[in-house]
């Protein structure tokens, strides 16, 4: 993984600047998934497996997204982890609760069940509010502010849980590790691009139109190149 960030950073360190989506995330993504799950092109043996792997791809392209863009919009943070590596993990899975790659996902209730006041026959399609879920107030203190001190973050939902938990879940972190720990040695003053996105405090973002992923359309970013 880490070979494959600085083969895809190398393409463009050099500018001073770039589309993170389209120059970084989804070819990054693309070639992790190939990587470790294989080229669908090439081996379609299942319908299912397919939708996984583009599903997984489209994912991490999304997690880096958002999570360069917070990078980005808060210098601080930046400088916190480049001295400290450690809070990579928390910075990663504070990402997954605040702004997760996932808004929904779909259960079918097996049995007769209720959730709050609603009676559920079994068959029913439940679609769940997994960014919702990541900001209830009863679960997470102070849930609309991103920070790096939560005890439980690991408690997001943005991966699911139990038996039906995303497969991917562990490549899909570890291309949001691998990704910030390699921009960090590889770039400094990582910053939005006002020209694009608009000033600090007026920003302008699109996100791909799908109420089921989170996903930006474009992030412009400029950096300083490490020599």
């Amino acid at each position: 993984m880490r070979a494959l960030a600085d083969r895809v950073v190398d393409d463009f360190v050099d500018n001073g600047r770039c589309d993170f989506v389209s120059e970084y995330a989804i070819p990054l993504a693309t070639r992790a998934v190939e990587t470790l799950l294989g080229d669908p092109t090439r081996d379609r043996v299942a319908a299912a497996a397919v939708a996984n792997h583009d599903t997984v791809r489209d994912t991490v392209a999304n997690l880096l997204g958002t999570a360069v863009r917070i990078l980005a919009e808060n210098p601080g943070f930046a400088e916190v982890l480049r001295h400290d590596r450690s809070l990579i993990d928390p910075f990663v899975e504070e990402t997954l609760r605040f702004d997760g790659p996932t808004k929904v996902a779909f259960r079918i209730a097996d049995r007769p069940t209720s959730i709050g006041n609603h009676d559920l026959a079994a068959g029913t399609v439940v679609m769940l509010g997994l960014a919702a879920a990541n900001r209830d107030p009863r679960k997470f203190v102070d849930p609309s502010t991103f920070r790096l001190d939560r005890t439980n973050v690991g408690d997001h939902v943005s991966f699911g849980q139990g038996t039906r938990a995303c497969t991917g879940a562990p490549l899909i972190r570890t291309a949001a590790r691998v990704t910030l720990d390699r921009l960090l040695d590889r770039m400094r003053d990582i910053r939005i691009r006002e020209r694009a996105h608009g000033p600090a405090g007026d920003r302008m973002y699109v996100y791909e139109p799908t109420f089921l992923l989170r996903g930006l359309v474009e992030l412009h970013i400029e950096f300083t190149p490490v020599r």
